[in-house]
């Protein structure tokens, strides 16, 4: 599974606990060393059900995320770019 993120196209999120035991420390380093638009946000009082145990925050963080690079892809250049990077966005 690990070997496709490196075919990402996209900014990817991934957004994990702590202490998760599920997505620890070697999976959190192999995502960011291996998805060059990623980016690793850890909750340090979360563990792997993040959404449900923090669900305000992992909200405004998958908003914000989802928001900035919306607006990045509409700045690259009119409605024919826009259209362009949002197919990028979908799944293959």
């Amino acid at each position: 599974m690990v070997g496709l993120l490196a075919g990402l196209r996209t900014p990817a999120l991934l957004i994990t606990g702590a202490p998760d035991l599920v997505t620890g420390p070697r999976q959190r380093a192999g995502f960011h060393s291996t998805v060059r638009s990623g980016t690793v946000e850890t909750f340090p009082d979360s563990g792997h059900f993040v959404a449900l145990e923090e669900p305000a925050r992992y909200a405004d963080l998958v908003t914000g995320f989802t928001t900035q690079h919306l607006h990045a892809c509409r700045g690259r250049g009119g409605a024919a770019a826009f259209r362009l990077c949002m197919k990028a966005w979908r799944p293959a």
